[in-house]
């Protein structure tokens, strides 16, 4: 298989100082967010384990807006964090992810399915999403994030 003929992954975790930090791709928006969230779950936590947990799912619903496409990245990968951190949450699955720009705002809607945290499963403490050198752009029919996680 030559190297242009290559399926591009969901997301890849590249070489950082400090942190971590990862580019997301996807064809569209919401494609392109909820493979940043899937990387975000996935440095904190193996998400396939989490997923085969016997604990019981908890989802969580995120709804937010924003002027740059950009800043509603980090919102709804913050809030992410925020919330299944702050419940000893580990999220391992984006149920439903919508990005829509309307007029001059952005706004997106996700469920985050999670199960209760436990030591097997953990990875990385994650302390938040940087906005340093976050940006989204586009090149040849596919979208492209970069994400610096603060560890």
């Amino acid at each position: 298989m030559s190297a242009s003929s290559k399926k591009k992954p969901k997301y890849e975790y590249v070489k950082h100082t400090a942190d971590i930090e990862f580019f997301a791709y996807g064809k569209t928006m919401s494609e392109l967010f909820r493979n940043a969230a899937l990387a975000l779950f996935n440095a904190m936590a193996d998400t396939k384990a989490v997923s085969k947990q016997t604990t019981g799912v908890r989802s969580l619903r995120i709804n937010t807006s924003s002027y740059s496409a950009e800043d509603l990245l980090w919102r709804i990968l913050q809030r992410s964090l925020s919330l299944s951190s702050a419940d000893g949450l580990l999220a391992y699955r984006v149920k439903a992810m919508n990005v829509k720009r309307g007029g001059r705002w952005y706004k997106a809607g996700a469920v985050i399915l999670c199960k209760s945290g436990s030591a097997e499963s953990a990875q990385l403490d994650v302390k938040g999403i940087s906005k340093y050198d976050m940006h989204i752009n586009a090149s040849s029919g596919l979208l492209k994030a970069s994400v610096v996680l603060d560890v």
